[in-house]
């Protein structure tokens, strides 16, 4: 079992008292160290780290934004915002709203910003004429080396 969440500890829980740590633990496929482990954590922690909709609505909203940024991405962002996060916590909240992968996050949110594959690969890439300052297509580039 992966990305345990609150309603799964419960269970674990409650499988520990009827059948013991180590039983309740294989049968649920964690570590009885990761079971101790939680126990020790004050429940003020682990309430924060799961419950936080404020942090879960900025990191869907950044998303819906920027779908082409990963967890990476996203973690640092939101960092420098002010708002210290970890990669590994936005993975387990876009894994929970079914945007774990990066065409999940395109499909749900299409042409949502700068950065995104669609929109890479349909803008012509274009360069900059140093004498002028203007835009020039790679196909006036062409021509001027050719002639």
């Amino acid at each position: 079992m992966r990305h345990h969440n609150a309603q799964d500890w419960n269970r674990i829980a409650e499988d520990v008292e009827h059948l013991g740590a180590a039983k309740a633990c294989m049968l649920h496929g964690i570590h009885r160290s990761t079971w101790y482990r939680r126990l020790k954590r004050p429940q003020e922690a682990l309430e924060a780290k799961e419950g936080s909709s404020s942090l879960t609505r900025s990191i869907l909203e950044l998303v819906g934004e920027r779908p082409a940024w990963g967890c990476d991405r996203i973690a640092y962002y939101l960092t420098v915002s002010g708002n210290p996060v970890s990669s590994p916590t936005v993975q387990k909240i876009l894994i929970a709203h079914g945007l774990g992968r990066r065409a999940q996050r395109e499909e749900r949110y299409p042409g949502g910003g700068m950065g995104t594959r669609g929109s890479r690969r349909e803008t012509e890439k274009t360069k900059f004429d140093d004498k002028t300052e203007t835009a020039r297509k790679p196909e006036d580039l062409r021509a001027d080396r050719a002639g």
